[in-house]
């Protein structure tokens, strides 16, 4: 009897830490996408962020990390350098996509991603950070195992059986949700009274720096306001629960996880959070059990199946048998034996790591420090540092808006960071909108506003957009000087606001035109 009891015990701790191999192969599709997608957006202003001659140079953002940080991005401030290293990191996050020597592809993605994030901290947000967990947990998962080049190479029989693969991999990053969740939750809970009494999302909404339409739209009702603040806060702290219900495991981890998934897509469409909403969503993907995949097959006729299947063998015939490169190209994909147990070695590191994130994450809510120093560098180098408190201590916030006021030669003042419209103090429409893109708006609103950051980064935004202003006027409409302003706006209770009041936040004198 005990022995019966303990194999349902064991068999039901799989079911509920373990991961089906389908979830982790489409998992690893929809990671290596948003990568793409991240790298893509960066890509828009790589002269800006990622280049001594744009806003961060690297002799700033010295400053701003720990020496126990590793980023390739900072070994050279030249354009072509950063070009390179931005298709590096597409490449092998292609080829994590296709999943071929996928361990590998995850590893290089994973250090590119981390080493991309710390050249410039400003345009990161929670999202970035969730996405190199994510890469550094799918380190310790076999997520070549299905549905890729790997697994087409593989013609040994050895796990062709095998549906779910259980590890402290599956885990740690199953259990990196929870954490975030939960820290989210404590973090409201303890930073004031606005999850209390429902004006949460009021103030949240109000924050026009970070309002999508949508978000400014629904501030017209208060009561649906109310009900979403007590909806999100109760979800966040209860839906980590539904995950790992013991009883009617399956159905009830789908509905949270499509609660989870609607709660994004809600975030994203009212706030800007960048790539958060995606990293969040694909963090659900390892929580899809068997028999959603099973009921997805059988809704899935089989006339589609065969033909997505047919197309997935042409490509694969083309470009591997094809005759002119296959036979080089055949060197370079011997088959690799896929391993789908973590080694001893690899669950004992798994393990320590977890529970160096959960003292990480108790750091973050209890403010108390609790790594002991001498492992402290850990969090630092594999970028495990993680804080989750989102949208805490709203009471007394403040919209903001930047205005950048280039005095020209001749007199003039213009708005040179809006392509040098005329200078206007009143709050944009949009405030949202009024920046160039989501990366400047990130930039602008935890950097240039970030407390005292603001003293440090101000001149170099300030040099950057003398340069790039006199690079295309002549000296009769170049800039001499720029002085940037943040303009504030109180948000107030009952949906009322304070009066605007305006800040200096630098005073920088271009250099002079060299007319010919």
């Amino acid at each position: 009897m005990l022995v019966k009891y303990r194999t349902a015990l064991i068999k039901k701790i799989e079911e509920l830490f373990g991961i089906d191999l389908r979830s982790l192969a489409f998992f690893r599709i929809a990671l290596a996408l948003v990568v793409l997608l991240d790298l893509a957006l960066r890509s828009i202003d790589l002269k800006a962020f990622y280049t001594d001659e744009g806003v961060f140079p690297r002799t700033l953002a010295f400053n701003f990390i720990s020496s126990y940080s590793l980023s390739l991005h900072l070994i050279s401030g030249a354009m072509l350098a950063q070009v390179l290293l931005f298709l590096l990191a597409g490449v092998f996050a292609i080829l994590l996509l296709v999943g071929y020597r996928t361990r590998m592809a995850t590893l290089i993605s994973w250090f590119l991603y981390i080493s991309l994030t710390f050249r410039n901290l400003y345009v990161n947000n929670g999202g970035n950070q969730w996405l190199s967990l994510l890469l550094f947990w799918g380190l310790f998962l076999p997520l070549g195992a299905r549905y890729s080049v790997d697994s087409k190479l593989d013609t040994s029989s050895r796990f062709k059986g095998a549906g779910r693969v259980f590890s402290m991999g599956t885990v740690a990053i199953l259990m990196q949700v929870v954490f975030v969740y939960w820290s989210t939750v404590y973090g409201k809970a303890a930073g004031g009274e606005e999850y209390w009494n429902g004006s949460a999302v009021y103030y949240a909404m109000s924050l026009e720096q970070y309002t999508r339409p949508l978000g400014l739209f629904l501030l017209r009702f208060p009561m649906i306001l109310k009900v979403l603040t007590y909806a999100v806060f109760s979800f966040e702290l209860m839906g980590p629960l539904l995950l790992f219900m013991p009883a009617l495991t399956a159905p009830i981890r789908i509905l949270a996880i499509v609660g989870f998934l609607i709660m994004q897509v809600g975030f994203g469409s009212c706030i800007e959070l960048q790539i958060f909403p995606w990293s969040a969503s694909i963090a659900m993907i390892p929580f899809l059990p068997a028999c959603f995949w099973d009921w997805a097959r059988r809704v899935i006729c089989d006339e589609w199946q065969e033909k997505v299947k047919v197309f997935l063998n042409r490509c694969y015939d083309k470009v591997i048998l094809n005759p002119f490169w296959g036979s080089k190209l055949k060197r370079y994909l011997t088959p690799r034996p896929i391993e789908l147990k973590l080694s001893l070695a690899g669950n004992l590191m798994a393990g320590f790591l977890l529970i160096y994130v959960f003292l990480l994450n108790v750091e973050d809510v209890t403010a108390k420090n609790v790594i002991p120093r001498p492992v402290k560098w850990i969090g630092y180098t594999l970028n495990l540092n993680q804080s989750w408190k989102l949208f805490v201590n709203l009471t007394g916030a403040r919209k903001f808006w930047l205005v950048t006021v280039g005095t020209l030669t001749d007199g003039t003042e213009v708005d040179v960071f809006r392509d040098g419209k005329a200078v206007s103090w009143t709050k944009p429409d949009l405030v949202l909108q009024s920046y160039r893109n989501n990366n400047w708006a990130s930039y602008i609103n935890s950097g240039l506003f970030g407390g005292e950051t603001k003293k440090t980064l101000g001149p170099y935004f300030a040099y950057y957009f003398c340069r790039e202003w006199n690079e295309n006027h002549c000296c009769a409409r170049q800039v001499k000087k720029i002085s940037l302003y943040s303009v504030y706006q109180d948000v107030l209770p009952d949906y009322q606001v304070g009066e605007p009041y305006s800040q200096l936040l630098t005073e920088y004198p271009c250099p002079e035109c060299a007319a010919a």
